[in-house]
């Protein structure tokens, strides 16, 4: 009995350390995160989508913990208008060797890639929503001119599908994200925060979402 005991303490006491580490790791990205994000909307834009706010649990012990984060993410896109050509029209055949060069990387097709490639006046194509380490590194060795590497921040959710059902999810595809389902649809224009802006060249920053912290009894 007592071994098990020992056991359970131990596993709890890893997953405390994984969700520590991971709240530590967030608050050192949060701030490379401002700088990134501004700089693959300014092309993209204009618009700066603001942090979403954290949600947390506390238990009758006054545990803080964490049940929906925010986690950088590498990320792949294109600025498509800077592969046209001076009079806003495509190379058909450069386009071509574009696609064929990244679709083996990416893991998309040819024709996929044509067609997000050829979209006139396109300031942002996202390519990669969460790219390896070793696409990252085949799209620098190609430094292709409108094909870049930059990060943003996805939710995370420590516990994966345990609390799905309370916590709901946001819109992977909207630029601007949205809860749609649960607490994160419920208490959206809480943990949403305000969107910043570019304007004239200036970057007006936005304001990071509310966290959300509710109350939960174990027993």
């Amino acid at each position: 009995m007592q071994w098990r005991i020992k056991s359970l303490i131990f596993v709890f006491g890893i997953l405390y350390f994984v969700l520590i580490f991971n709240i530590y790791n967030l608050q050192i990205q949060k701030g490379i995160y401002y700088l990134t994000r501004a700089e693959t909307q300014e092309q993209a834009s204009g618009v700066l989508e603001a942090p979403r706010g954290n949600i947390y649990f506390v238990d009758r012990n006054n545990n803080l913990i964490p049940a929906a984060l925010n986690k950088e993410y590498p990320m792949i896109y294109a600025v498509p208008k800077e592969i046209q050509k001076n009079n806003n029209d495509y190379d058909n055949d450069n386009i071509r060797n574009y696609a064929e060069k990244l679709a083996p990387i990416l893991n998309l097709s040819v024709e996929e890639l044509e067609k997000k490639l050829t979209k006139k006046n396109d300031l942002y194509e996202l390519l990669v929503e969460k790219a390896s380490s070793e696409q990252i590194k085949q799209i620098e060795n190609l430094n292709l001119k409108g094909i870049y590497v930059s990060s943003h921040l996805l939710r995370f959710y420590p516990f994966g599908d345990l609390a799905s059902h309370l916590l709901g999810f946001v819109s992977p595809t909207s630029e601007i994200k949205k809860g749609v389902y649960g607490l994160e649809l419920r208490f959206n224009e809480t943990l949403s925060g305000k969107p910043g802006e570019i304007k004239e060249g200036k970057i007006i920053e936005s304001e990071a979402g509310n966290d959300l912290t509710l109350t939960i009894d174990r027993n």
